[in-house]
């Protein structure tokens, strides 16, 4: 039933089940309103439980045809306003939300800046444009619905909305929180109305109900119905005033007055009458500036200046984000004066990693952040007094969003991305906000958007498109400065002209009821796609039969995490399909998660902070978070009854990761170490950086630095040392002087660069100190020159070259093109050739190859000794044409990966040729832009990816000439081999297909090497352990010779494809002798392993033999085998 119908049916008949089905309907919407305004969630309820409270009252006075939601919304303002009149905990609790506020977006902090506005703006409005917006943005209704309940067309609704927007934002624009028009719409659909607290609706409900037996009113109900009418008289009586001096106005204009004296007539001083005195001299705004700019003891004075003029810049917004009690941060906001000073707050107390970080931007203006913290090497105690920083001005571009038919697509989400290093990490003073999703635009009813504040270079931005009703896609900018060619992509002119067209194309529907084990159905439970639970649009809640629908899924595997207050959490993964993804979820009862937190001494550890963890491949898959207590407990009463990982931080301990909670109700404990207490401290380093020749300080360079990394091989018992990890910029140094902040290891590497010089690497050892010094000279070098020509001897512009070190072995992507985005430091240097096809680069430390890429063709070259100059010249990209075939089954939409060949070691080619293609009709499929040489195609069987076990099968080496196609054929020959495999030593449930299980042909070794020695055949252990080193190391030899490569190439390799009950089955194996390997392992419980402990195993040598006519159709059956147990996992 609708509105109308509800209080009709109430105010007629006093029925508790329709005034019950009106809060359900909008407790949620009022609650949020009451929210945002008080920012306390006990206060919102009572003005929650009020504002129904007046509803009930006066349920049979509204006029016919009221909007509920736009009535409601005014109602709640005022209870909210008279509730904050006299509440004096408002400000405490404030600022305890704050504090919460963490891992914002630039959306989130706009929705921060208007939502204490909002409800305010919402009662300026008059009745027409407010109820517009709340059947927009707070019932969720389209245009079309708004048109048939305002009995308007679906237009006019969306003409309606549109006004009304722009009067909501010169609202804020007047009252100090300047909002951008394409994020109004997004933050306002996205954040008015949220969750309101389980049970909140049944105690509306009750509170009201009383109201019907004669019961007296809460004090905020009572207070605010007194309120409007006082303010209805109020009204009243300004209204007949202002009539009174109308009117008083009129009759003294129609006469003069008596002792008026003519305009000309002199004043006193020799002015006339009519002149004001004149104004003292404003002050120039450099003057102002200096004479304001003094700052307080405890004020920071930040000044803002046009970098072309030098001029102040007023009304710059500036968002400071501050480390107060680490993890926490608090956020606030401010706007700088006429003469371009904001007096910010200065850090007071110097916290564990202290930050202090400023997001500074203005409309028309690049933004930029500006930072001071630990991490960037700052002394507390330095912390400055004032700083200037200068805006450049903004380019600006846009676009227009079409769907497949060429229709506008209105409210769609533009969001700017660049693949690089955050700038939340940055150690440099200040730097652009570019970054994943750094900003969002909105498409307005035409489907057009625009955005004038991105930088001159903004040809490296990608744009992710983001609508409800379509499939997300992404759209790559074609220009200079990005050399990357990804398709869709839209002409950097075509945005500077806003000109760009991107179209999306319908999403699949994907829908369902979530209900509990009684099968009742549960509202307001989250339904989150692929575990994105804070990325916009990601997650919808069910509505009270508790459905829900995505409309935007693609073809695929998608997982919908779905939680519910009280009811433990649960994951679906399933295959999206054309059509009928319509599922039924069940949610369990949730389990009771009890913890202690101390510290070592026994001492409870009070405000720990106790979240879920990721899982095996890195990604969370549950989200709750929860605080210890004055006693270091804490508990979640719906927590899955599996065991799940969980990290616990604290201010002042080190961080437990990946600990195994089970939630049976018994209280477990948790002990966390302070930090200093036997683990390696922070240390400051610092040091000189001059020439080595000179011995004068260079001007400008860089210092990186690399950890050791932790690496975990196939079948490896244990975890082992390999090399470093990634380098990154840990301090800009400048003349000649650097210094930067290492914790947590023993040992590091650092690197220094500067543009031409030789670059300089140490590895560092320490121990333990405060500070530490290390100085570096580094030598001149000459560029590495040369020129790149095409295969006629033209000079190529727009080439990417790259100079690859020892660490190397790049990537290629679509298009012909390097996948510069996964390009670190350690991987050497990489520039463009000019339109003359040169190129200039800095020399690296140990040089290996010279390489160019362009979509018409590569050149490799491996360095050897220094030249001059360098020619390369342009190969033409090769084909690869194949065909898959397994068994009778059509293979359509399977998946064929290209790669490079497993027994390569030490690579004849630098670029990795990496692609994936689905197989189409008949199987066919094609990869384009393959560089010349040797190769692998091999059928990807849909299994999850675990490190160092990737599900290659009918795996096939091919060679790819220079502007030649090669064909390939993946099966199509061989005979099926199936089986089954029991686990009944097992009590835990295998799951046979998040495992790769292989069959692999028999390597054979020359004779000497074949086989092992026997132990019985040493007197020691020793020797036998040093025999069976020095086979290994011989049969490592052999695999890099020519023989053994060409052993190699007759090598086969097929993955098993398993059913849930442990049957297997694998098309298309050629004969031979195979062994083969199958070993499911348990789920794993630490983030940085791929797997847990390999549960049992089945191990045995298969000889598939050749088929006649007669048995080429007839499986090897190799019966029923059965898992042998790990000991130690056999309970």
């Amino acid at each position: 039933m609708d509105d109308q119908t509800l209080l009709r049916e109430f105010a007629a008949g006093r029925s508790e089940a329709a005034f019950a089905a009106l809060v359900e309907r909008y407790v949620n919407l009022v609650w949020s309103a009451a929210r945002r305004q008080v920012r306390d969630h006990a206060l919102a309820e009572d003005i929650a439980s009020a504002v129904f409270q007046i509803l009930a009252h006066k349920a049979g006075a509204l006029p016919a045809g009221t909007i509920l939601s736009g009535w409601l919304l005014r109602t709640t303002r005022f209870v909210a306003a008279n509730a904050l009149r006299h509440e004096t905990r408002r400000r405490h609790r404030e600022e305890a939300a704050m504090n919460t506020l963490l891992h914002r977006s630039e959306s989130d902090a706009a929705w921060e800046r208007i939502a204490p506005l909002l409800d305010e703006a919402l009662v300026q409005l008059c009745d027409r444009d407010r109820d517009a917006l709340a059947l927009r943005y707070f019932d969720q209704r389209s245009f079309r619905e708004i048109g048939q309940t305002l009995g308007i067309t679906d237009d006019t609704a969306q003409k309606r909305v549109t006004r009304a927007l722009d009067k909501l934002r010169a609202y804020f624009e007047q009252h100090g929180a300047k909002v951008p028009a394409a994020i109004l719409a997004t933050a306002l659909a996205g954040n008015c109305v949220q969750a309101a607290p389980v049970g909140l609706a049944a105690t509306v409900t009750t509170a009201a109900a009383s109201v019907l037996t004669g019961a007296t009113l809460s004090s905020l109900a009572q207070t605010a119905i007194e309120a409007i009418a006082w303010l209805r008289f109020k009204t009243l009586l300004w209204r007949g005033a202002a009539a009174l001096v109308t009117v008083t106005a009129v009759v003294w204009l129609a006469s003069p007055p008596a002792n008026s004296m003519p305009e000309t007539a002199l004043a006193p001083g020799g002015t006339t009458g009519k002149q004001r005195p004149s104004a003292p001299p404003a002050k120039s705004s450099s003057a102002t500036a200096s004479a304001t700019a003094v700052p307080a003891a405890n004020q920071f004075v930040f000044r803002v200046l046009d970098a072309s003029s030098n001029s102040p810049l007023a009304n710059v917004a500036l968002m400071l984000v501050e480390i107060t009690d680490y993890p926490r941060r608090r956020t606030n906001h401010f706007t700088t004066d006429r003469t371009g000073i904001a007096r910010l707050p200065r850090p007071s107390v110097e916290v564990t990693n202290w930050n202090y970080r400023l997001e500074v931007s203005r409309d028309g203006y690049v933004p930029k952040y500006v930072s001071w913290s630990f991490a960037q090497g700052d002394l507390f105690a330095e912390f400055p007094r004032e700083h200037t920083t200068r805006l450049e001005r903004g380019t600006e571009i846009g676009g227009v969003v079409t769907g497949e038919l060429n229709e506008s697509v209105a409210g769609a989400l533009v969001v700017f991305n660049v693949y690089s290093t955050s700038p939340l990490d940055g150690k440099e003073r200040e730097r652009l906000t570019w970054m994943g999703s750094y900003h969002t635009e909105v498409t307005d009813v035409q489907g057009r958007w625009r955005c004038n504040h991105v930088p001159t270079n903004f040809g490296v931005v990608n744009f992710r498109l983001v609508h409800p009703d379509y499939r997300e896609a992404t759209y790559y900018t074609e220009a200079p400065e990005n050399p990357t060619s990804r398709k869709p992509s839209v002409a950097k002119s075509a945005l500077a002209e806003q000109r760009a067209v991107m179209m999306l194309q319908p999403g699949i529907v994907v829908a369902g009821q979530v209900v509990n084990e009684a099968g009742q159905p549960l509202a307001n439970a989250k339904v989150t796609q692929d575990h994105f639970f804070v990325k916009r649009g990601s997650s919808v809640l069910t509505d009270g039969q508790g459905r829900f629908s995505f409309r935007n899924a693609v073809l695929g595997r998608l997982n919908l995490t779905i939680a519910a207050a009280g009811y433990a959490p649960t994951n679906h993964l399933f295959q999206v399909q054309p059509a009928n993804n319509e599922f039924r979820y069940v949610l369990p009862p949730g389990r009771e998660l009890r913890g202690r937190v101390l510290d070592e001494t026994g001492e409870p550890v009070a405000d720990a902070r106790i979240t879920t963890g990721p899982s095996r491949h890195n990604t969370q898959t549950i989200e709750w978070t929860g605080r210890s207590d004055a006693k270091g407990r804490f508990e979640w009463l719906a927590a899955p009854a599996y065991q799940e990982a969980y990290i616990v931080t604290a201010n002042g301990f080190s961080t437990q990761t990946n600990l195994p909670l089970i939630a049976d109700g018994t209280e477990q404990f948790i002990t966390l170490r302070r930090q200093g207490a036997g683990s390696p401290k922070s240390a400051r380093f610092a040091g000189r950086v001059t020439d080595a020749e000179t011995g004068q300080p260079l001007k400008r360079f860089e210092v990186f630095t690399a950890r050791p990394r932790v690496y975990v091989g196939p079948g490896s018992q244990a975890s082992r040392l390999r090399e470093f990890g990634d380098l990154a910029l840990a301090a800009s140094g400048s003349a000649g002087h650097y210094n930067f902040l290492m914790d947590g290891v023993p040992q590091f590497l650092t690197e220094v660069r500067a543009e031409g010089y030789l670059p300089a690497r140490t590895t560092n050892t320490w121990g333990q100190d405060a500070s530490e010094t290390l100085n570096f000279t580094l030598r001149k070098a000459a560029p590495v020159r040369g020129v790149v020509r095409s295969p006629t001897g033209e000079p190529v512009a727009r080439v990417t070259v790259v100079l690859a070190t020892e660490r190397t072995l790049l990537p290629l992507e679509g298009g012909g093109r390097l996948a510069l985005s996964t390009f670190k430091p350690q991987n050497g240097a990489f520039t463009t050739t000019a339109d003359d096809g040169t190129f200039s680069l800095n020399p690296q430390l140990n040089p290996q190859w010279l390489v160019a890429v362009h979509p018409s063709g590569i050149a490799e070259l491996r360095m050897g000794a220094a030249r001059a100059d360098y020619a390369l010249e342009l190969q033409p990209w090769g084909r690869i044409e194949g065909e898959l075939r397994l068994g009778t089954n059509s293979t359509e939409g399977l998946a064929v990966k290209l790669h490079s060949p497993q027994w390569v070691i030490n690579p004849d080619h630098a670029v990795s040729p990496f692609g994936r293609a689905k197989a189409q009709s008949e199987g066919r499929f094609a990869f384009e832009f393959v560089p010349p040489g040797e190769h692998s195609v091999s059928f990807e069987p849909d299994i999850p990816v675990s490190i160092g076990l990737s599900p290659e099968s009918h795996t096939v080496r091919v060679t790819v000439r220079p502007g030649a196609t090669a064909q390939v054929r993946l099966g199509g020959a061989g005979r099926a081999v199936v089986g089954r495999v029991t686990a009944e030593g097992l009590e835990r449930k295998v799951k046979w297909r998040q495992d790769v299980h292989r069959l692999t042909s028999v390597r054979e070794y020359p004779k000497e090497i074949n086989t092992y020695p026997s132990s019985r055949d040493f007197a020691t252990r020793e020797a036998f352990a040093a025999a069976v080193n020095q086979i290994n190391q011989r049969r490592q030899e052999f695999e890099r010779s020519p023989a053994g490569r060409a052993a190699q190439l007759n090598r086969r390799e097929y993955v098993l494809l398993f059913n849930p009950d442990g049957g297997f089955r694998v098309d298309d194996v050629l004969p031979g002798a195979y062994n083969l390997f199958i070993g499911p392992r348990a789920t794993a419980t630490n983030q940085f392993l791929p797997h847990g402990p390999t549960l049992g195993s089945v191990a045995k040598t298969v000889v598939v033999p050749e088929a006649d006519s007669v048995t080429a159709s007839i499986p090897v059956d190799l019966g029923v085998l059965e898992l042998k147990p790990t000991p130690q996992v056999k309970k």
